[in-house]
């Protein structure tokens, strides 16, 4: 997310990680960024398999608008068991640079 630290715009990429429970059925996930007015993004993350466990680590890259001042970057993550979805959203905190949810 230097791109948009910086203010100078350009490319950026998301990127989360996640880690199933060891207890936890083989899953998909994906991440996907929903941008703000007049950025583009990248297609999101295939489906990554999952299995008991394991991390994995989720990027969506996208374009930066110059000047851009964004506190907040939505972000769903998708996940698919036995291929039926659940789509979890939240907020990437742009100035903490994580989420600990």
């Amino acid at each position: 997310m230097s791109a948009l630290a910086s203010g100078k715009g350009g490319k950026a990429e998301v990127a989360v990680r996640a880690r199933t429970q060891p207890w936890s059925p083989t899953v998909e996930l994906a991440l996907e960024v929903v941008p703000p007015p007049g950025w583009q993004v990248a297609a999101g993350t295939s489906l990554v398999a999952a299995g008991p466990g394991v991390l994995v680590n989720l990027t969506a890259g996208l374009q930066v608008l110059e000047q851009a001042d964004v506190r907040q970057l939505p972000v769903k993550i998708k996940f698919v068991l036995e291929g039926t979805p659940l789509v979890v959203e939240d907020r990437f905190d742009v100035s903490q640079r994580e989420i600990l949810n």
